[in-house]
């Protein structure tokens, strides 16, 4: 994890002081105050979070039960915490071990930044999990816990799917990221916690070992504010099923201690560091501040509604899309599900972002696990709006039927529509399309557009893909709702994107290798023959890979002729050069031959028989945001003719 210039690196702090010899002559006037409460702040962070502070206890505890402390007690205590492994731990936690578990995101430090707030959440083994969630699986499943604060995220190791899955890890939230941007922030205090509206989002998501299938378990909100009170608090998460609408019924529990870190300085006598009684009334104020505020809308959504179903009688046909059930299966406006999200420092342009979109399988999106189309547009709409375009999404048909895709807006006539499923794009200007590219173009007709901000239903008469003008500000062409109205609406919270964590050289190597064997093994048990590779053409025919993905990126094809150059030099005379390039957005080895053997190109490189014949593969791996990447895979073969 970076971090930024002027931000001090209490592990790097550390490691000078270890590395000075006491003839070192002493710093000129220390540490300042301020440095050292940050300091002490810091390790008391990392101490509270690794449960240090219980295990000394305990240890010394047991030598005072047992009145076993002398003179030399303290080099007992000492010894012993050696044995307990306590010491090693406390060097784990302060060195950037792995004792707290590594946030999604990549801007949150792995590790304690001085005057910060931060809120602790120990995960414990879960308990009581239902007979379908551990044995539907006849090849085993494993589960993950994603958790949500904010614009931070966190996900667990993954565990075994069983009743009592051992989930054991240390997230820690910023409190001060919620509310400031300053890189050195004064300590926020406590009073100005409590109005961090954000809650814990906890998603529990179940993999397939075998089939790699990823499936949504349990959704929850958790109010952790109660946690004010004291500084700590044990809650039990009851996760409640997600399989249909109707059942919520309860698949286990997992138990969550929070703690506030640093620890605050408890009240006078004993009281409490905020009054419950003012925990509850923000957070009733809140809830019933929102709810009023949905109510409003919903009234006004409805009025509007009736007024654009009187401008025109086929408006009713049309498709107007203002309501979708969120994943706590309640209906919001649609504009709620929309952000800008930053994400330039993983992915450096819009048309890398919709190449990531692109690469996102319908069944799998994000830490969910799943996703549709409409999931697909939110979050391309979302990444364009984050590069400062004018982005919206459109809902409309098709020529077999309804359907959603993105808008950007470049003019009051001119537009580009982008397919966020299959990644191209499409130049739209109203009225002036030629006739064959008004015919390629798949969407027929528009409905409705919204972004974060507004939401506008095509009242044109002719709403027609090809023929709508983008005037949003004409009423005779769009009729918008207030934005006022949808302001005050609570939104999603910000999400940021992390930077995929494989090591695309070592992914490709390894997928390369297990490949080869494939393939000798498919020859060697087919044709009885075996199996010759040429590393040389192999790395020739490795840039069209890199050229394949630009032009995915891109739209614009490059390097073809330095190409050609390379294969006529490689491929002396009276051979032959045959190849096959194919793209994935997985690394399952298996799979990719399978697919292979259902091509008649690939089956006839790879049963390819000759007095002198070898064989080129080269794998090109592309790694984008999260854990997507794009797989791509040549093959290719070399045969005498004559």
């Amino acid at each position: 994890m970076s971090s930024d210039g002027d931000e001090v690196d209490d592990e790097d702090a550390w490691a000078a002081a270890a590395a000075a010899s006491p003839s070192d002559p002493p710093i000129r006037g220390g540490l300042p105050p301020d440095a050292v409460a940050s300091l002490k702040q810091s390790i008391d962070a990392h101490l509270r979070a690794n449960n240090i502070y219980e295990t000394v206890r305990g240890i010394v505890g047991g030598f005072l039960s047992e009145k076993q402390l002398d003179f030399s007690g303290e080099d007992r205590v000492i010894k012993a915490l050696h044995e307990k492994g306590v010491i090693d731990d406390i060097v784990t936690a302060l060195g950037g071990g792995t004792a707290v578990s590594r946030p999604v995101q990549p801007h949150l430090p792995g590790r304690v930044l001085p005057n910060r707030r931060y809120l602790v959440v120990k995960v414990r083994p879960g308990r009581d999990f239902v007979e379908q969630v551990v044995n539907e699986s006849s090849s085993g499943s494993m589960l993950t816990l994603y958790v949500q604060f904010g614009h931070q995220r966190f996900c667990s190791r993954p565990v075994i799917a069983q009743a009592t899955p051992e989930f054991n890890e240390v997230f820690m939230l910023d409190l001060q990221s919620v509310g400031s941007r300053s890189r050195n922030p004064a300590m926020v205090p406590l009073a100005k916690v409590l109005h961090v509206r954000h809650r814990l989002h906890a998603t529990l998501v179940k993999e397939d070992i075998r089939s790699k299938r990823r499936e949504v378990l349990s959704s929850q909100h958790v109010e952790w504010r109660t946690v004010l009170e004291t500084g700590t608090k044990s809650l039990c998460l009851e996760l409640l099923s997600r399989r249909t609408n109707s059942d919520r019924s309860p698949i286990g529990l997992i138990d969550l201690e929070l703690e506030i870190a640093p620890s605050p300085r408890p009240g006078a006598t004993g009281a409490p560091l905020i009054d419950p009684s003012v925990i509850d009334k923000q957070i009733a104020l809140e809830q019933s501040t929102t709810s009023a505020n949905r109510r409003r809308f919903h009234s006004y959504a409805k009025s509007w509604w009736n007024d654009y179903l009187q401008i025109r009688p086929d408006h009713q046909q049309r498709v107007i899309k203002m309501f979708a059930c969120n994943e706590d299966d309640e209906r919001v406006f649609v504009c709620t599900f929309l952000r800008p999200i930053h994400c330039s420092r993983i992915l450096p342009t819009a048309l890398h972002a919709a190449r990531f979109v692109r690469l996102i399988p319908l069944h799998v999106f994000l830490s969910r696990g799943y996703g549709d189309v409409e999931d697909h547009c939110a979050l391309l709409c979302s990444l364009l709006l984050g590069f400062g375009l004018d982005a919206y999404v459109v809902c409309g048909k098709k020529h077999d039927g309804p359907h959603t895709w993105v808008m950007t807006r470049e003019s009051k006539t001119r537009a580009m529509f982008w397919d966020s499923c299959t990644g191209r794009t499409y130049a739209v200007e109203a009225r002036t399309m030629a006739n064959d590219l008004a015919e390629k173009l798949p969407f027929v007709s528009i409905g409705c557009l919204f972004n974060h901000r507004n939401f506008y239903a095509n009242v044109q008469e002719d709403n027609t893909a090809r023929a709508t003008q983008w005037d949003l500000t004409d009423p005779m062409q769009w009729k918008a709702m207030t934005a006022d109205a949808i302001r005050v609406l609570p939104g999603c919270p910000p999400i940021t994107l992390a930077m995929n964590p494989i090591d695309p050289v070592t992914a490709a190597v390894q997928l390369e290798h297990s490949l080869y064997d494939m393939i000798e093994d498919y020859r060697r048990d087919n044709l009885q023959a075996e199996t010759s590779w040429d590393e040389h053409l192999s790395h020739c025919i490795s840039p069209a890979l890199a050229a394949y993905e630009s032009q995915c990126v891109t739209g614009v094809s490059y390097g073809n002729a330095l190409f050609q150059e390379s294969i006529r030099h490689t491929i002396p005379l009276r051979f032959a050069f045959k190849a096959f390039p194919c793209q994935f957005d997985h690394r399952e080895s298996g799979k990719i031959l399978a697919h292979l053997l259902q091509s008649k190109v690939a089956v006839d490189i790879l049963r390819t028989m000759s007095s002198f014949v070898h064989f080129a593969l080269r794998v090109h791996i592309v790694p984008y945001a999260e854990n997507v990447a794009a797989t791509w895979v040549i093959l290719g073969v070399k045969w005498r003719t004559s």
